[in-house]
């Protein structure tokens, strides 16, 4: 058993992550093997069960902050992508194209109206 936790560690963990890796190596330690499991009291069965435990309970707690951060990431990309479409919504009478000393330029009407009684609000006014 503990053979095979091994080989499953050093197939799956890379070097990459050193988080995984010394959980893996924490459970591999913490895994008794079949001689011991023999040999092993009551008390220290205990024990390793308590530590199974801990461990599950550390990668929930991991776990739960992961899910928190990426809800947090959902929610402030909602936000964007919503604020982009009220940006983006527009008429295809909103956008104006005009030539500026030679320089042809797009740009929006409402941009043109921004400061009131201007001239460009005057002359872009609907």
């Amino acid at each position: 058993m503990e053979n095979d936790l091994q080989s499953i560690s050093t197939r799956q963990i890379s070097n990459k992550n050193p988080k995984k890796r010394k959980a893996a190596q924490q459970i591999q330690k913490e895994v008794p093997s079949q001689v011991t499991l023999e040999t092993m009291t009551f008390d220290d069965l205990c024990r390793t069960f308590d530590n199974f435990k801990d461990s599950l309970q550390q990668e929930h707690a991991i776990l739960k902050t992961a899910k928190d951060k990426l809800q947090r990431v959902k929610k402030n990309l909602e936000k964007e992508h919503s604020f982009i479409q009220e940006v983006s919504a527009q008429s295809p009478h909103d956008i104006v194209n005009f030539d500026v000393k030679g320089t042809l330029m797009t740009t929006k009407r409402s941009t043109l109206r921004i400061f009131k009684d201007s001239q460009l609000d005057r002359q872009f006014d609907e």
